[in-house]
């Protein structure tokens, strides 16, 4: 039992290192920026991060940020 318990700690703890991060600045005619960065660990976080990633691009190009 608890070595099933350890290899489900270290297989958690390794996926969530291996997910990437986001980060993307936009820009706006005036010289605005705008910087979006997905954030979140693991499997669930990392759905909820690209979902607000994701929201927050599409608002900053509506804003007119390029």
């Amino acid at each position: 039992m608890q070595r099933w318990l350890l290899c489900l700690v270290v297989s958690l703890l390794a996926s969530c290192a291996a997910i990437p991060v986001q980060e993307t600045t936009l820009r706006n005619a005036n010289g605005g920026t705008v910087t979006c960065k997905q954030v979140g660990r693991g499997v669930v976080s990392y759905g909820v991060g690209k979902h607000l990633y994701d929201e927050c691009l599409a608002k900053a190009h509506a804003d007119g940020y390029q």
